[in-house]
């Protein structure tokens, strides 16, 4: 697999091209996009991202005829940080118990303690209790609390990477997380932000609600993706790839559209809980009216 999963990759195949440009014999085989922004206030709400990509990818097939085969954006998730924060913050309100038990689940909750990122037993559950359910951690204030200060331990390590060029310290930030219960924990946090969290009945993510909204698919979700101060501070460093498949883009066009589906690859929904879908289809008004309104264009995509 050849998409891109982080910057570091895509700037070190952007430098490569360059030193390779006179080679023909090397056939590119996938487009990226990133970085595309909307520079100009005055251009909001116009379909100026549409038309960039779009006009990008007849531009690309003309000038290597039957090569690339997939177009695909390494793309941001801007306000994930704070959402997530905000979530973690409502779960110690006393008239919101802890009930995420699908998203950080007791194993979740036993494998930060072995990794030392929660103190040991911050879960109280019998054994009997967790025999009849692994997940069950529901209404756990302590628990809250518990995941409550590890994260904001994590906003602290970020908030205090001031240097933007010394990229071997933001990095040590996140990348010690790779491979542990944090990352776990947070790419199902992502795939739920942009999946499930909806405002009239699209996206909360304004980067999601565009490239859906064009036609494409959400492809994969890339940890420590982008470890500069903006990308950690934004998102934990997390981005995201959507993928546009030609002989598809409309039909998942109108998935989006009028069916409020999120089209999305097998990796992305094996980070949701397996009934989330079934209680989006539940909630899903048929009668919805079709509106054929471009999608409005975030400042970066």
């Amino acid at each position: 697999d050849t998409t891109p999963a982080s910057m570091a990759q895509v700037m070190g195949k952007k430098q490569n091209s360059a030193d390779n440009s006179s080679s023909s014999a090397v056939q590119p085989k996938l487009a990226a996009f990133y970085s595309i922004s909307n520079a100009q206030p005055g251009l909001a709400g116009i379909g100026l991202g549409e038309f960039l990509i779009k006009d990008s990818i007849r531009l690309l097939q003309s000038e290597f005829p039957n090569c690339i085969q997939s177009f695909v954006t390494l793309s941001p998730v801007p306000q994930f940080r704070r959402w997530m924060r905000t979530k973690l913050q409502q779960q110690l309100q006393p008239s919101s118990p802890f009930h995420d038990d699908t998203f950080v689940t007791l194993e979740d909750v036993r494998d930060l303690e072995a990794a030392g990122y929660l103190p040991t037993n911050s879960f109280a559950a019998s054994d009997a209790q967790a025999a009849v359910s692994s997940t069950s951690i529901s209404g756990d204030a302590a628990v809250a609390q518990a995941l409550a200060d590890m994260f904001a331990a994590l906003d602290t390590s970020i908030g205090n990477v001031t240097n933007e060029k010394d990229d071997a310290s933001i990095r040590r930030g996140i990348e010690t997380y790779r491979d542990t219960p944090v990352e776990s924990i947070l790419m199902r946090f992502v795939a739920r932000y942009l999946c499930l969290e909806k405002r009239r009945r699209k996206p909360l993510d304004a980067v999601a609600r565009f490239h859906l909204g064009n036609g494409a698919s959400l492809h994969r979700i890339n940890f420590a993706a982008d470890v500069s101060r903006k990308g950690l501070r934004s998102s934990y460093g997390i981005m995201v790839n959507y993928l546009y498949d030609l002989n598809t883009v409309a039909a998942k066009q109108q998935e989006f559209e009028f069916d409020h589906e999120i089209p999305k690859s097998r990796s992305v929904s094996h980070l949701l809980p397996r009934d989330s879908e079934q209680d989006q289809q539940r909630q899903r008004h048929p009668s919805d009216a079709k509106s054929s309104a471009s999608p409005q264009l975030p400042s970066k995509l």
